[in-house]
């Protein structure tokens, strides 16, 4: 039984720091635990292990598909924050006010996303590149890719296919990604300059490359479950949902994720079944 689960996080994460040797022992069991000890302590571990993912796709879901929130853009293509952000901001942590933002969750799948950013000048900017644990797969920047910007294909695991001339190739961990641009900004008066660069960042499916103008997205929504803020604290929606990603998107080859896999199974979860 796991029913114990149903906590908060700071509840788990001090029961972790109890449990943490768990995580260093080769990960062999196909059997589902019998000891009820054994499967509270690997359900602790999972929902901090699951954590980043799920307070991740929790935001996915609910700026992209939640009927009950309005807004008018959804996966491969960008939320825009063309205003400097102010203390009234509660949409993220914003302890910042001189950039402008971009965000944008992209599903690989069916194809890679060419992202393209214009030539900046002297102007820095930053376009972390992260799967959907936070674990960044690029950093594009003034400093790496420098003031003449370029156009990098964003590829799911194992994607084999040829790019068009000009095209970096960016490998990512999972087949569902997200980034969030930022544009340095100098001011209200520099605002403008900084807004017509942000309009110039774009994402363009591999197959629309070279097309006068990119059709906007049309994704499934049954292929994304419904996940909110308060199922972050309900056990059952929580480990549902987290087995489902783990098919949805998964990070194959990782060390940390190939360890915790005979753990996942002893409590039955498994990216090839149900939980």
């Amino acid at each position: 039984m796991i029913t114990k689960c149903r906590t908060i996080p700071g509840l788990a994460i001090s029961l972790a720091l109890t449990l943490l040797p768990a995580w260093q022992t080769p990960a062999t069991a196909t059997e589902p635990a019998q000891d009820e000890n054994l499967a509270y302590a690997i359900g602790v571990q999972t929902y901090i292990s699951g954590f980043p993912l799920m307070d991740l796709y929790r935001t996915l879901w609910e700026t992209s598909f939640d009927p009950e929130r309005g807004h008018d853009r959804t996966l491969n293509e960008f939320f825009v924050f063309d205003r400097l952000i102010t203390s009234e901001d509660d949409w993220v942590i914003t302890p910042n006010n001189d950039t402008i933002y971009l965000r944008a969750f992209l599903d690989l799948r069916a194809e890679p996303i060419i992202l393209v950013i214009p030539p900046m000048g002297d102007r820095q900017y930053w376009v972390p590149v992260s799967d959907m644990r936070h674990d960044f797969d690029a950093n594009l920047s003034w400093d790496t890719v420098g003031a003449r910007g370029g156009a990098f294909a964003l590829c799911p695991p194992g994607w084999q296919g040829l790019l068009p001339e000009g095209v970096q190739r960016i490998d990512m961990s999972t087949p569902i990604i997200w980034t969030l641009p930022r544009i340095a900004v100098d001011g209200a008066a520099d605002l403008p300059a900084a807004v017509a660069l942000q309009k110039q960042i774009r994402l363009v499916p591999l197959s629309q490359w070279g097309a006068a103008e990119v059709t906007r997205p049309k994704p499934d929504p049954d292929d994304f479950p419904r996940f909110t803020r308060s199922e972050l604290t309900d056990a059952k929606a929580y480990f549902t949902t987290l087995n489902t990603l783990l098919r949805l998107s998964p990070r194959v080859g990782h060390p940390m994720d190939d360890a915790m896999a005979g753990w996942l199974r002893e409590i039955g979860m498994d990216p090839a079944t149900g939980f």
